[in-house]
Formats: C-alpha cells, sequence, structure tokens
C-alpha cells in the first residue's frame, strides 16, 4: 500500500494541483486529496504515493499517468457511459426530435467536460439516430490540460471501465502502447473549448452558446459555490430552448436552484425540463408613446430631409419589456420589479433610476439594465443609457428587443450608420421582427438608400400578409394591419 504524504507534502501537491490543472482543494479537503494520490499511486503502481509526488514535481509523466491523475482529480469517476439512466433518457428524447424532422438539427452542450469522455459518449450515442453533421456539439472545461487531452481523443483503459464492449471495438482504435484513439468522425463531431462557467459570458449567440436542445453539467456543482450554482443555473436556462433539457448528475437532482425547470417522476434522477418564462406586462408611456403618434409622416419624409424630423418608433419594443429568468443573479426581486414597473408606467422615471442606481452595479441582471436604460432614454440621457443597454446585450446577446433598443439610442444620436447595423443584427436575431423592419425603412429612407428601403418595404408586407387585416399592432401604436399596409404601399409608389 502507498504510505501517506506529510502535511507538508500535501499543501504543496495542493498548491502544484491549482497551478498546473487549475483544480483547487482548500485546507480542510487535503485528507480527500491524500486518499486520492494514495488511489493514483496504486493504479499507476508507484511503490508510493510519495514517488507520484516527485514525479509531479518533476513534470515527468507520461499521457497515460498524465489523464489517469486529472480525471481521478477532478471528478473521480469520469469515464465513458457514466450514469446509463439519464443517458437512456437522452437517447430517448433524442430519437423523438429526429423522428418528428429528420432533417433538424441537434445542438448540445457539455459543460465541464473534463477530459471528453462524456461528449464523445453523448456523440457515439448520436451516431445510432442521425447523421453526426447534424449534430452541433459544443463541450467546454475551464482547465485548458483537460481539453488539450480531450482534443487529442486517446484515451486509457481505464476510460473504458462501464463501456458497453462494442463501443470500443466500432469506435476507437487500439494504438501500440496500450492506449485507445476514437475514430476521426466522432473528434471532429465535439468542438473542445476552454470555458469558466463563473466568469465568462454566456449566453452568447456569436459563440454558439444558445439554442440547445440539452446541456449536460454532470458531477461538477460540487466546484462552485450556492450562489454561483443558482447563477450558472439561470444562464443554462436562458441555453435552452423551450421544452430543451439539463442534465445534472443523479446525486444532485435535489439541489436547491433548479428554478424555471421541471420535473415528474418519469424523468431519471438529475434530469430537468425547462418551463416556459412569465412575461412583465409592458408599459407604453412617455417618450416611447410620442414616437408613434405620426408613423405616417416619420415613413414618408424624402431622403434629403434632416435626420431629427424622422424618428424609428421607438415603442416597436415587443410586448417581452421585461421577462423574468429563472435563477438570475440580480439585486432587485421579482416583486420589486413588479414595484418598478409600476413606478415606469407612472413616468416616474427619475425615481425609477435612482433606486436601480443604489443597487449593486455588477449584480444587475439584463432585465434590471434594461429598465435603467429606457429611464434614462426618458431622461435624455443618451449616453447613460447607450451604456447601460451595451452591459444589458453582454450579459443577453441574442436578445433582439435589446439592439432593437439599441438602435433607437443611436438613431437618436444622429448615428445613423451603427443604428442600420443594430437594427440589421436584430433581424439577423429574428426575422420576424416587424417593428425593426418598419424601422429600418425610416433609416435607409433617411440615408438616400430608396433601394434598398424598397427591398425591406417588401419584406414587412410579406409579415403584415401573415396578420388579421383588423388586428391592431404595437407598431406603429393605435394602428390597424391595413392601416400599415396602406402606408406601405405609398412608399412602394414614392419609390417605383
Amino acid at each position: 500500500m502507498p504510505e501517506n504524504l506529510t502535511n507538508k507534502q500535501l499543501r504543496l501537491a495542493a498548491k502544484l494541483i491549482e497551478e498546473r490543472y487549475g483544480i483547487h482543494f482548500e485546507s480542510n479537503r487535503l485528507c480527500e486529496l491524500e486518499k486520492l494520490l494514495n488511489t493514483i499511486a496504486s493504479y499507476l503502481n508507484y511503490e508510493s504515493t510519495e514517488q507520484l509526488f516527485l514525479r509531479l514535481f518533476s513534470n515527468d509523466l507520461d499521457q497515460l499517468q498524465e489523464e489517469a491523475i486529472i480525471t481521478s482529480l477532478t471528478i473521480n469517476v469520469s469515464y465513458f457511459f457514466r450514469e446509463p439512466e439519464n443517458l437512456d433518457f437522452f437517447e430517448k428524447q433524442l430519437s423523438n426530435l429526429v423522428s418528428t424532422n429528420s432533417d433538424r438539427q441537434i445542438s448540445i452542450w457539455s459543460a465541464g467536460c473534463c477530459c471528453g469522455q462524456e461528449p464523445y459518449t453523448i456523440a457515439m450515442l448520436c451516431k445510432r439516430h442521425m447523421k453526426l453533421n447534424q449534430l452541433r456539439l459544443m463541450a467546454s472545461d475551464e482547465n485548458e490540460q483537460l481539453i488539450r487531452v480531450a482534443r487529442s481523443g486517446i484515451f486509457s483503459p481505464w476510460s473504458f471501465r462501464k463501456a458497453p464492449p462494442q463501443y470500443i471495438e466500432n469506435c476507437f482504435t487500439r494504438l501500440s502502447n496500450g492506449m485507445y484513439k476514437i475514430h476521426e468522425e466522432f473528434l471532429d463531431s465535439v468542438e473542445f473549448f476552454t470555458f469558466r462557467l463563473d466568469k465568462d459570458l454566456f449566453p452568447d449567440h456569436e459563440a454558439g452558446l444558445i439554442d440547445f436542445d440539452f446541456i449536460f453539467f454532470r458531477n461538477v456543482l460540487n466546484q462552485f459555490s450556492s450562489g454561483q450554482i443558482e447563477q450558472i443555473i439561470g444562464k443554462f436556462w436562458q441555453c435552452l430552448k423551450p421544452g430543451g433539457y439539463l442534465i445534472l448528475g443523479e446525486e444532485e437532482a435535489n439541489i436547491h436552484s433548479v428554478k424555471g425547470f421541471s420535473r415528474n417522476n418519469q424523468i431519471p434522477a438529475g434530469v430537468f425540463r425547462r418551463e416556459k418564462s412569465k412575461d412583465f406586462v409592458s408599459h407604453k408611456t412617455g417618450r416611447f408613446a410620442n414616437f408613434s403618434t405620426n408613423l405616417k409622416k416619420l415613413l414618408q419624409k424624402d431622403g434629403n430631409e434632416k435626420s431629427q424630423e424622422i424618428k424609428p418608433t421607438a415603442e416597436t419594443v415587443s410586448s417581452s419589456f421585461l421577462k423574468t429568468k429563472p435563477a438570475e443573479a440580480a439585486e432587485i426581486p421579482e416583486f420589486d420589479q413588479a414595484f418598478l414597473l409600476e413606478l415606469f408606467s407612472q413616468k416616474k422615471y427619475a425615481e425609477v433610476l435612482s433606486i436601480l442606481n443604489e443597487q449593486n452595479q455588477n449584480s444587475l441582471d439584463h432585465n434590471a439594465l434594461y429598465l435603467k436604460a429606457r429611464c434614462e432614454f426618458q431622461l435624455n440621457h443618451l449616453s447613460e443609457a447607450l451604456e447601460s443597454i451595451d452591459r444589458a446585450i453582454r450579459l443577453f446577446r441574442s436578445k433582439a428587443d435589446y439592439h432593437y433598443f439599441k438602435g433607437l439610442i443611436q438613431f437618436e444620436q444622429n448615428k445613423l450608420d451603427e443604428c442600420q447595423k443594430s437594427l440589421q443584427l436584430v433581424l439577423y436575431l429574428d426575422e420576424n421582427h416587424l417593428p425593426a423592419h418598419l424601422s429600418l425603412i425610416s433609416v435607409l429612407r433617411k440615408t438616400g438608400k430608396l433601394n434598398e428601403a424598397r427591398k425591406f418595404i417588401n419584406l414587412a408586407f410579406l409579415l403584415i400578409n401573415k396578420l388579421d387585416e383588423n388586428a391592431r399592432i404595437d407598431f406603429p401604436q393605435g394602428q390597424t394591419v391595413n392601416q400599415v399596409k396602406s402606408i406601405l404601399m405609398d412608399l412602394l409608389k414614392k419609390s417605383a
């Protein structure tokens, strides 16, 4: 049996492991670290744990030893086909999605993927039901060393201790040194990247961290504080499609912070399904309403008129004015948000802004920042409003309404080129965003881009024709669909 290390050696080992692998052991976990090192030493056939300790410090480890150390220190149970009950449930839901639409892309994120056993397991299961080119499989870990091992696709026999033999035979090639390398089709199917869930920004549309069908986040909660867990799971909620699944470890089924998700007796322990959000009511008041009082005049201005005489309608921000996202870190509880919205509806913008400014600014979520930006906009503090909405966008980049509101601020600042880019980004995120189409028509006509404006007039017609003719829409305020059609028809005649 390997002999024990001294307390000084354990402290030195903990420091080295944190520096090299980014895995932190508190002083009260040194006994746990000692047991892990004893197990690793036995597995690697060292005569003593001290011998392993010396090899660690000399950094004289081959890949087999490195993988065994990293895997054991991170979770101590990292292997292929871990927790089969959850994987069976995943495979059943995957089959249902694919059978409904065989051409559908399936999007999955393995967050905290360690050395890659989990995402490669997912890829192998997906291969049974779909073509791998229909799979968007992302895998992240905060440790670059672990990602390097994962990208190599090379694993020791230790990683297969629970794997069905047919997968080892059909999906791996045995190397001369006794290691196994996964086949290239699976290697190419996973996008590995380093990512810190407690520090880095997500959801992130540009990075593809959005619209997932499944997020795997298994057996890594013990690496985070309760506050971090609540914040991370709240962001996972945003990253999932409605009805998507968050899959935690089987022993993590009863954690208190899984808000915004539902489960029932037919779902295995640790699996949670995303619920839909609850929208706050939009209050259409003040400066926003003023912008929408004369849309026909605004849209029909000739391109050579002064820009301040043409104003896109700010009230075109859709009814999802504020959404409560479960488990998000915010200083303002839900009941206080409702109170602030009531103040906003009473046009008490300075009072709302004062309350928001008294909060810890680093803890304001995107909803609160959006409200802050709207108050600043109403008070004509345009630079501050732009800064606040930019902060909201950094927290939730895929929110079309936020980019739309940014475009309105830029229009007020006479930054028409930047306004156009913001509106075009809105349409990239939501091609059916009618207010953005109509506002973009105004901006393009103002800047003399009449041919391009005509294209968006036609697109707006396509959207309008899907609506009931007598329906009233948010943009323009109080106008019926028929009235908007009339405006667009006039514009087409002018640009003919």
